[in-house]
């Protein structure tokens, strides 16, 4: 089994998509600073669900409208065959565990 990642995602450097990622101090009560996330969910077992389409469109969608309502940014997401990552901003009100 190849562990190596065949997304483009780690390409980070402030650039994503090919456009240029304007990373802006937000100013709180009581902090200054971004709030940036790195997630990578990983499927059990490793199985690659989403080679199947569907699943893939239903993740997706689900993931999105998720967001929304917690009121989460989401910059970037792509998907592996068994893992998807995710690059949110503004969630100083969540921790990622």
């Amino acid at each position: 089994m190849n562990n190596r990642c065949s997304c483009n995602f780690l390409k980070l450097n402030k650039l994503i998509g090919g456009k240029i990622m304007k990373f802006e101090t937000r100013s709180y009560a009581h902090a200054v600073g971004e709030f940036n996330y790195h997630i990578q969910l990983t499927v059990a077992y490793r199985r690659g669900i989403f080679s199947n389409e569907k699943v893939l469109k239903l993740t997706r969608a689900y993931l999105v409208e998720k967001l929304k309502e917690i009121n989460v940014e989401l910059v970037c997401l792509e998907f592996g065959k068994e893992h998807v990552h995710l690059f949110v901003t503004n969630c100083k009100n969540y921790a990622p565990c």
